[in-house]
């Protein structure tokens, strides 16, 4: 969805100027989960 589109480009933005990495969940504890609201 659009939404989603611009929450992947935000991460990005912020992935190019703090030291935050994003990437996909597999088996972790913890998370950050998007839900449809």
């Amino acid at each position: 969805s659009a939404d989603q589109y611009f929450v992947k480009v935000a991460m990005r933005e912020l992935e190019k100027y703090t030291c935050l990495r994003f990437i996909p969940r597999t088996n972790e504890q913890d998370y950050v989960d998007f839900i449809d609201a």
